[in-house]
């Protein structure tokens, strides 16, 4: 018998016991965040569902928060755009500058043209990123829009557990939700 069948024999062993010891507890760690992800899952379909019992009950406080939504998504779209205009432009007179022949730029032609195109480079991140900020303003109200929109169809597809939770009329409004969706 070689030696390296007595260190697989010696090695299988003690990896076979800690594989059978960790096991257990690798086991019980994905129950318990499968747990907590459902418990997550339940307390946002029941608050879903208070949102569009609330809204649907009054669409003057849906139309306000719609519009709310929209403020701030132009608000944000503006800002950005200001900021990405101010980044090309300082681009744009760089480039003036070094075309007029006035503006010596000596030694340092590497570092001027390195200075230039991280310009450019800043500008489109800064409006990708506010591309996104706009998206991620808007997901959440699109999404209850199509709640309200079709309620009755949202309702049917409610599971029971998250009725029950609810526990409310659909045309009594619960004041909590409001408050939690204007702040």
């Amino acid at each position: 018998m070689s030696t390296e069948f007595w260190i697989g024999v010696v090695l299988s062993v003690p990896i076979g016991i800690a594989t059978g010891l960790a096991t257990p507890y690798f086991q019980r760690r994905i129950e318990e965040r499968g747990k907590r992800r459902a418990g997550a899952e339940f307390r946002r379909a029941v608050r879903q569902l208070r949102e569009a019992f609330y809204f649907r009950a009054h669409p003057d406080a849906f139309t306000h928060y719609l519009v709310e939504v929209a403020i701030k998504t132009t608000f944000v779209a503006a800002i950005m755009a200001i900021v990405t205009g101010l980044i090309f432009a300082i681009n744009q007179m760089m480039d003036a500058l070094l075309l007029s022949g006035d503006f010596r730029v000596g030694r340092n032609v590497k570092a001027w043209e390195f200075i230039r195109a991280s310009g450019w480079v800043v500008g489109q991140l800064v409006g990708v990123i506010g591309s996104i900020a706009v998206v991620n303003l808007c997901r959440p109200a699109l999404s209850l829009v199509r709640r309200v929109k079709y309620f009755d169809h949202f309702i049917k597809l409610a599971p029971p557990d998250v009725m029950h939770e609810v526990n409310t009329n659909p045309w009594q409004p619960q004041p909590e939700t409001a408050l939690q969706l204007t702040d």
